[in-house]
């Protein structure tokens, strides 16, 4: 079992499977809670942003589309 993902490349809505790997548990922060996500987005190809789907403060949730990414000549 593992993630599956979903693109939508010129109209084409794909899923992809990535297989679950095993990550190694982080040491926790004194007091015991859960660290913040930096919040961070990347790509691992340089890219565009053509359209932002989401707005500043907005809360969002795992799977949600955040913005549209064109990189070589796919979005």
């Amino acid at each position: 079992e593992g993630t599956t993902w979903k693109a939508t490349v010129g109209g084409q809505t794909f899923e992809i499977e990535m297989p679950e790997v095993a990550v190694a548990a982080k040491p926790r922060r004194s007091g015991g809670r859960k660290k913040k996500k930096s919040g961070t987005v990347s790509a691992n190809i340089p890219g565009k942003v053509v359209t932002v789907e989401v707005e500043e403060g907005q809360v969002v949730v795992e799977g949600q589309v955040i913005l549209i990414l064109e990189a070589m000549k796919m979005q």
